[in-house]
């Protein structure tokens, strides 16, 4: 039962307090120094709390949860998270457990199949195991935090409280109470959502028959044997930027510098051309890949998420302290996805003063900082998901059907689950398992075979414990051990300690694949590789888990700094070979070009050794175009031959149909768009539609749109008639186009007759396409559509007009949308808030690299936290996408947006004082 005892703060504060805690007096009246110079709002009780909690929330939303016992500090972190979130964790709650359909299925069919993916991809099943292995301390927590959502949910149904104006598709009673299986199975979609790839080893596959099929050698089409061997041109394992975290693997204990770790050469069995499985049943297996891939993209952004981190040594920060950077990118939804706490135990004698970002719908902190370490974390990208076909003979006399492993005959096994149903009824679903792989995908089924998917996230992995003792860690031998327990997610982990040190690591559960699964040469495309659907019988099994000492990590190297964005950390794919590398760890990987901006800056400011916090908030708000600043040189040349063409015809006879067919009105305008792209040399890419830009943004704001509306439209033209062949788009076009422009004679597509690579030529049509002619086309494509919706006048093609973000609600709306931010009434931001950024800049904001019209975003900093560990504890720097609270009526619904949106970052409160003086309430948790 909730005991309400309302007193205004600033009421009391200044007539001397109420309650029974007393606070301040007449006699004593002044500023508040502690915490219980405050006086309580109000008195909660929460089942099962055995201590009184003292809890402040200060002038950002943030909750500062004070107990002597770390149960009941969790029991009232449940609670305050659900009333600030609680419509949001439902939402999040049902599409990972596989509960939409209740909501309303019969409305929208697309939910029950949401639901019987989610029940497919078993988060509730591996929650089940992970809780089982979890000591009965770590059990307790879990129910502690359970118990605290749960105390507000009652809330809700004795209707004390209501729900926000906005969530009503929700009615209190349909919310069931909490569990920590609910909590765990959130926790692994997360990981799933940041490592679960299997839609990548598919679509190579298809990619790659496809290929085959249609670019034959021995075509009797020229244009099309030409392209034969050129696959890897559109699927390149190399990145676009040789940029690393650092040279090579640790080598062994000995080394923390950069020396690669090289053991004797494993022997590597002959290779043999691969054999896809069958076309239908890969396009199959896409179509449940691309479900998935939805799903995360609804709930945790696009497709790269992706993360920025670096840590900086004291000997080259101006303080001599080492400074940490973490902006982890997920989706920008309203509310954010994390919401800010401090637990502490410390005030009362105990070992817990953390702070940071939790996951909604789960306890502690997942990204935070304490008085001797800070950490921040980002996906790396190790492959830990593998696809198989498996080869399948029918069962006779009602025995089960098997799979072949091993020359041997394994039964497969089946798992029902039941999907409830919003009309009252239900529907019960069966799977087939396949033991030693994992589940098949339904949709790829035959008498003979289908396709299953082996996934480290399967195995049971103690992420919980990781984050528990991170909270406690004091040395970095502490984070290291705490991180240890981290299995599933890929996640780079870097982290700096007050007594100086800055470290990073990768630990992760990592498979060791059998020799004959590592034979692939894609230059002859001969031999077989993670990268595509393996055959299952036997061959190409997991081995075990590649040992800690040889995972990426590092500790206070010669350089000063520490950095990844999600790239090859160790340079494995440098050679264009992931698979031949000391250890095989992945392909995946970003390009490179936020990582190489990091490096570069870091790089700069470690040269001057006086870096500072505020240095490190400016690289987390760097918005300079990679794209821009590696294609707009040959860009502008071809532009610069269609002008010649334009002015003095036959001086470029390849472009002379096209510069006629322009028109000399088009062709001026082609002409101006050339000069303000060539005059872009900051590469810069400001909104420019706020405030009073200066001449020089207005000029880049400008560039940067005709650069990315024509940009989206040359790499279209560039790969989308291949890309039509093999059914999906080319994965590594951005990658392919770079090299197109500036370094074609790499490109195995390259024809010397031309002197260009052959790719620049549409398949679909009878003429022969060049570079020039494709670049116009683009430009001109772009010209129509600029005018179309900005004018005619360039100065007001601003990239702010275009370039836009909104916080969209996870909860759905029955009327007008009053969560999303800004809201759909806004009238100042009817399109979104207008944003600096594109595609992979470091502030990131991207769009697609084949966008040609809708150029808005929405994934991007879950946060801005600099953090500098001093000896006296950190000094803290933060800012979140949008506010604490769901609820659109609160004071902290959107307040940090306007920081976060300005790339602000103001001080966080963690030590007492400032606790108290930036307090806006004070509660109390008791018994009841």
């Amino acid at each position: 039962m909730l005991q309400v005892i309302r007193c205004s703060v600033v009421v009391a504060l200044a007539l001397g307090g109420c309650g029974k805690d007393g606070g301040s007096t007449e006699a004593d009246a002044g500023p508040p120094e502690v915490i219980e110079d405050l006086p309580v709002e109000r008195e909660v009780s929460i089942p099962g709390i055995e201590g009184a909690v003292e809890v402040v929330q200060d002038d950002r939303g943030m909750w500062h949860v004070y107990g002597e016992r770390l149960d009941d500090v969790l029991r009232a972190e449940g609670y305050l998270m659900a009333r600030d979130r609680i419509a949001q964790m439902e939402m999040i709650r049902r599409s990972v457990t596989g509960r939409l359909a209740e909501l309303a299925g019969s409305a929208s069919p697309s939910l029950v199949q949401s639901d019987i993916d989610a029940r497919f991809a078993g988060h509730v099943r591996n929650a089940r195991r992970i809780w089982d292995d979890l000591t009965a301390e770590e059990q307790g927590y879990l129910e502690a935090f359970a118990a605290g959502v749960n105390a507000h949910i009652a809330e809700l149904r004795n209707g004390e409280v209501a729900l926000p104006r906005g969530a009503e598709i929700l009615p209190p009673d349909f919310i069931d109470d909490w569990t920590p299986l609910d909590t765990l199975a959130i926790a692994r979609y997360q990981s799933a959502a940041l490592s679960f790839n299997p839609g990548d080893d598919i679509a190579v596959t298809e990619a790659l028959a496809a290929w085959a099929e249609a670019f034959p050698a021995d075509s009797t089409d020229p244009r099309r044997a030409r392209l034969a061997g050129a696959f890897h041109d559109l699927f390149p394992f190399a990145p676009s930027r040789m940029v690393f975290t650092r040279d090579g693997f640790p080598n062994l204990d000995t080394d923390t510098g950069t020396r690669a770790l090289r053991p004797p050469p494993r022997p590597r069995p002959a290779a043999t051309r691969y054999q896809p499985p069958p076309r239908d049943v890969l396009r199959a297996a896409g179509r449940y890949a691309d479900r998935v891939e939805q799903g995360f993209q609804r709930l945790f952004g696009d497709e790269t998420r992706g993360s920025n981190s670096w840590v900086v040594h004291g000997s080259v920060t101006e303080s001599g302290h080492p400074i940490l950077a973490n902006d982890p990118h997920l989706q920008l939804s309203s509310p954010p996805l994390f919401w800010m706490v401090h637990l502490n135990t410390a005030r009362a004698g105990g070992d817990v003063d953390v702070q940071g970002l939790a996951l909604a719908g789960t306890p502690v902190v997942l990204l935070g900082y304490n008085q001797y370490v800070a950490w921040g974390l980002t996906t790396h990208g190790f492959d830990v998901t593998d696809a198989y076909f498996e080869t399948i003979t029918p069962g006779t006399g009602g025995e089960p059907d098997t799979v072949e492993l091993d020359g041997a005959q394994v039964p497969i096994e089946t798992i029902t689950e039941t999907i409830r149903l919003d009309t009252g009824g239900s529907m019960e679903v069966t799977f087939e398992v396949v033991p030693h792989h994992g589940l098949i995908i339904p949709e790829t089924r035959t008498d003979t075979g289908g396709i299953t998917i082996r996934w480290t996230g399967n195995e049971v992995s103690h992420e919980p414990r990781a984050f528990l003792e991170l909270a406690r860690a004091r040395t970095v031998d502490d984070v290291e051990a705490a991180y240890d327990n981290f299995g599933v997610g890929g996640q780079n982990l870097v982290a700096v300690t007050r007594d100086g040190h800055v470290f990073w690591s990768t630990n992760v559960l990592l498979p060791v694949r059998d020799a004959r699964a590592l034979t692939y040469d894609p230059e002859t495309r001969m031999g077989v590789a993670p990268c595509f659907v393996l055959d299952g019988r036997g061959e190409h099994e997991w081995t075990g888990w590649l040992d800690d000492r040889y995972l990426p990590h590092d500790l206070d190297p010669s350089r000063g700094f520490i950095a990844t964005a999600n790239n090859d950390g160790v340079g494995v794919t440098a050679d264009g070979n992931p698979f031949d590398a000391p250890h095989y760890i992945g392909w995946a990987f970003n390009d490179g070009h936020r990582m190489a901006r990091i490096t570069e800056r870091l790089e700069e400011l470690a040269e001057g050794g006086a870096i500072t916090p505020e240095d490190m908030s400016a690289l987390q708000a760097d918005a300079q175009s990679p794209y821009g600043r590696l294609a707009t040189a040959a860009i502008v040349a071809e532009l610069d031959r269609a002008v010649e063409e334009a002015a003095t015809p036959g001086t470029h006879a390849d472009l002379a149909d096209a510069v006629a067919a322009a028109g000399s009105a088009a062709m001026a305008k082609i002409e101006a768009m050339r000069d303000r792209l060539a005059a872009w040399e900051s590469f810069d890419t400001p909104a420019a539609v706020e405030g009073t830009p200066s001449d020089a943004q207005i000029a880049d704001s400008v560039a940067t749109t005709i650069f990315n509306a024509s940009f989206g439209r040359l790499v279209r033209l560039f790969v989308d008639d291949e890309a039509e062949v093999l059914g999906h788009g080319a994965r590594g076009r951005s990658r392919t186009i770079l090299r197109a422009l500036n370094d074609p004679e790499s490109m195995l597509s390259y024809d010397d007759a031309i002197a260009d690579t052959v790719l620049w030529d549409d398949l679909r049509t009878d003429e022969v396409e060049t570079r020039g002619t494709q670049v116009l086309a683009a430009f001109l494509g772009a010209l129509g559509f600029l005018e179309s919706e900005l004018g005619a006048d360039m100065d007001e093609w601003r990239w702010g007009e275009l370039h836009t973000l909104t916080l969209a609600s996870l909860v759905p709306s029955l009327g007008e949308d009053v969560l999303s931010i800004p809201p759909a009434s806004s009238d100042a931001f009817a399109n979104g808030f207008p944003r600096h950024g594109d595609n992979e800049t470091v502030d990131p904001a991207g769009f697609g690299v084949t966008e040609t019209s809708d150029f808005t975003y929405g994934s991007g900093p879950q946060q801005r936290l600099v953090v500098q560990m001093t000896p006296d504890g950190p000094l803290v720097w933060n800012a979140t996408p949008g506010g604490q609270a769901l609820d659109p009526d609160s004071p902290h619904h959107a307040d940090e947006m306007e920081k976060w949106r300005h790339n602000e970052a103001p001080p966080m409160y963690l030590n007492e004082p400032d606790v108290v003086a930036h307090a806006e309430r004070r509660l109390r948790f008791v018994m009841p």
